[in-house]
């Protein structure tokens, strides 16, 4: 991937599901088999964090993971997994951490159906109203998305203890189960909550031909199996449109099975500033990850293909790396963007009789910054370049020409914020100075060397 690496985050995992990052830097990993792992300081812990009993047909198993946002605190660990019962449904459960074991399961919500083996959902996550949210598949039988009487094909709301909250869209629906929050849902597998704003964006594993991201949203209708990808809104007026939907095949932009999202909005932004709020996703068939800009809504790809086969889950990390889960090679993979090359930077300033102003420009002759004229100036600017501050990027040294008091000013190279002023008082400098910056005693910081205009023969180095 141009710009980014990727690296082994952990590795040593039996087909993981899910994941989900803790404050604390652990990462908990679901394992289809019905274990729950912790990545902590780079390693697989040896000793699983809960074990359930599952049924692993299909695409059953543990597939969901969440942790609550007072984690730090209380400890609670949420899953979503399929019961080993005679007849398979899938249940959601809280667990309470311990150190590194999960203890006390408290089975939150129960008998959502498991039908056919497939499409059994498995997203699970808080929202920014510290409602737990969870998506579940169709189980097969299409027609279950668009009825409300049952759990399947939708995207339910709890409370943090199961309760169904009171101002669930459909609580006083005759026959509607309370807990649905939207539907017309083919099989969300995952969802991402914006930090900040708390948008929710639910991705939808499409059918023979597009795969779907559509934006949460209480009470909405996606319109399986009526209808799949984007849609005119005038043939299905109640039916919410995807905010991005692509068809399948193996085309740039093209896939097959939607898994994995995430928003990049870390606490620590690592990737360049034109990420920010942009929106991550990956296809789990051709093991490539997407990128929504968050202000045009175009889509780009971040990795194609990526290191690992079989992406299911995204997660970014305090730090700014991405995560994606590898169900093919057991492993979690990071991504990190590699810092740039300095961007050269050409010094440039008027001299003697026109107003005085100096600019930094980029190699390829566009303006950086400019540096407005000052009065003391008068006369000209003389320019130089030089790293000043030590921060790999070179930084703009102005002087004064003919004319003039004898001032230094030195501006940042990558921003052209002001962090040095002074003057090079000396008698002999009246008429102007000539600067330069040039590591001269080999410290690693550009030294600042001046020399006398017009009448005078001087030069003086001031530290960098």
């Amino acid at each position: 991937v141009s710009g980014f690496t990727e690296t082994v985050f952990a590795s040593g995992l039996t087909q993981p599901t899910a994941m989900a990052v803790a404050p604390d830097g652990r990462l908990f990993v679901a394992e289809k088999g019905g274990t729950l792992r912790v990545v902590q300081n780079g390693g697989l812990l040896p000793a699983p964090f809960l074990s359930v009993p599952v049924n692993t047909f299909s695409e059953r198993g543990l597939i969901g993971v969440a942790l609550d946002p007072n984690f730090a605190a209380n400890g609670f660990v949420y899953v979503y997994y399929t019961t080993n019962a005679p007849t398979p449904v899938n249940r959601v459960s809280r667990f309470t951490a311990s150190g590194n074991v999960g203890t006390a399961e408290v089975v939150l919500l129960d008998n959502i159906p498991s039908t056919n083996g497939n499409h059994n959902g498995g997203a699970l996550l808080f929202g920014a109203d510290g409602r737990l949210y969870v998506g579940v598949g169709d189980a097969g039988p299409p027609a279950n998305a668009q009825t409300l009487a049952n759990l399947n094909g939708k995207v339910l709301r709890l409370n943090p203890d199961g309760t169904v909250p009171a101002d669930n869209p459909f609580v006083a629906t005759p026959g509607a189960r309370p807990e649905i929050y939207a539907l017309g849902l083919r099989n969300p597998f995952t969802m991402a909550v914006q930090p900040g704003t708390g948008r929710l964006f639910i991705n939808d594993v499409g059918g023979g031909l597009f795969e779907e991201v559509n934006e949460g949203a209480a009470g909405a209708n996606y319109g399986w199996p009526n209808t799949e990808g984007d849609f005119s809104q005038a043939a299905f007026p109640s039916f919410t449109r995807p905010v991005y939907a692509y068809a399948h095949g193996s085309g740039p932009l093209q896939g097959r099975s939607i898994a994995g999202g995430a928003f990049y909005n870390p606490a620590t932004a690592s990737f360049p500033a034109a990420f920010a709020g942009d929106y991550f996703f990956a296809d789990f068939v051709t093991n490539r990850i997407f990128v929504r800009d968050a202000s045009s809504g175009a889509v780009t790809t971040l990795a194609d293909p990526t290191a690992g086969g079989g992406v299911v889950d995204l997660d970014v990390l305090p730090d700014g790396r991405l995560l994606y889960l590898s169900l093919s090679t057991g492993r979690v993979y990071a991504i990190a963007a590699t810092t740039p090359p300095p961007v050269q930077l050409i010094a440039a300033g008027t001299g003697p009789g026109v107003a005085a102003q100096a600019a930094a420009l980029n190699a390829d002759g566009t303006t950086r910054f400019a540096v407005p004229a000052y009065p003391g100036y008068s006369g000209g600017v003389r320019v130089g370049r030089g790293d000043v501050t030590g921060d790999g990027v070179d930084d703009l040294v102005t002087g004064t020409a003919a004319g003039a008091p004898p001032h230094v000013k030195v501006f940042e190279g990558a921003t052209g914020g002001l962090v040095r002023s002074f003057f090079a008082f000396d008698p002999s400098f009246a008429g102007g100075v000539r600067v330069a910056a040039l590591d001269v005693n080999g410290d690693g910081f550009a030294e600042l060397v001046t020399g006398a205009g017009s009448g005078g023969s001087r030069v003086v180095i001031y530290s960098g």
